[in-house]
């Protein structure tokens, strides 16, 4: 099963009284349609006009005039299969929590948890990772903290959403494609500990749910990652996790044309700059229900991610109201 993550947004809290929001993007795609897609994708790129691409002829998602846009999103509704996961950070929200300690907050998190490893060669490497933790930016801990929620929501709706036999071959490998965030990248490094790490804690209050009807003994994902403890997170992530330059992937390229569209609509809620109705466009490929939404997140002072409950954040009643109509 192939995943591809792009961001939307530079994570800066707005002045006070201003909305706005950052996302993460998911695209799952089976591999049992990766050729096909990407054989569509191409057709679509050689439609696009120069001003849509960069000079190096990649498509990019804030380069796409409102027709592209629309016409990706008709290809990619023909791929029912290909799963489109949000992930939004409310930053008006967040900004009231207190940005320059929650870093540190986080280090001393980890400290905790360096403090209880058995390991010397462990103890060090987490106590090292909490303190080049604590010298992120708030923006920079906001991204990964949306990442890991977003990587979370994938693979439980590639779990629930794509369990059937035709999709049985595709969890013989786990591939997740990040869009590279610069060489030697700081959050790169912390990421490779810190993305499983969060999932498997917040795992612990809000499990993977499986279906006991379908997620039966021979099924491939209770075959290979289901322990009498839940799911083995370590080994459906660890070594499956790479950051890629979009150049190289269509995948990228794809996700980066959604988490743009994703990023618009939800900045656009009165639906001045007409992006709002591309919400409707993104459903078709979209697992999340009304009361979901676009997985709203809301940063707390202890570092920590949590989905903001819709009916609590009423500006994004208006998306709902557009998910139940669909």
């Amino acid at each position: 099963m192939l995943f591809y993550f792009d961001e939307s947004g530079d994570f800066n809290p707005p002045k006070t009284g201003e909305h706005r929001c950052s996302v993460y993007a998911g695209l799952i795609v089976p591999e049992t349609v990766e050729h096909a897609l990407g054989q569509t994708f191409e057709a679509f790129c050689k439609t696009l006009k120069a001003s849509e691409r960069t000079l190096t002829g990649e498509p990019k998602g804030s380069l796409l005039d409102m027709g592209s846009r629309e016409r990706f999103f008709d290809m990619l509704g023909m791929f029912p299969d290909v799963k489109i996961v949000p992930a939004t950070l409310d930053l008006s929200e967040s900004r009231r929590y207190l940005e320059k300690t929650a870093p540190k907050n986080m280090r001393a998190v980890l400290y905790e948890h360096a403090a209880k490893c058995v390991y010397p060669t462990m103890k060090d490497q987490v106590r090292l990772l909490g303190r080049q933790f604590a010298n992120v930016s708030f923006q920079q801990m906001l991204r990964m903290l949306t990442l890991a929620s977003c990587v979370k929501l994938a693979i439980q709706h590639m779990v629930i959403f794509l369990s059937m036999r035709k999709y049985w071959s595709c969890y013989e490998s786990m591939s997740f494609t990040i869009d590279k965030l610069g060489s030697g990248n700081r959050e790169e490094k912390l990421l490779d500990f810190l993305l499983f790490s969060w999932i498997a804690a917040w795992s612990s209050t809000e499990p993977l749910e499986l279906i006991r009807e379908i997620h039966t003994s021979d099924h491939p994902f209770v075959r290979k990652y289901e322990t009498d403890g839940g799911v083995d997170l370590t080994r459906l992530m660890r070594g499956n996790i790479k950051y890629v330059s979009s150049e190289s992937s269509r995948g990228l390229q794809m996700v980066d044309i959604v988490a743009n569209t994703l990023y618009g609509v939800v900045n656009d809620l009165s639906n001045t700059a007409g992006m709002l109705p591309f919400w409707k466009r993104i459903l078709k490929n979209c697992c999340c229900g009304p009361a979901m939404g676009p997985n709203l997140i809301v940063a707390d002072n202890a570092g920590l991610g949590r989905r903001g409950p819709e009916p609590n954040l009423s500006k994004y009643r208006v998306l709902s109201v557009i998910m139940e109509a669909v």
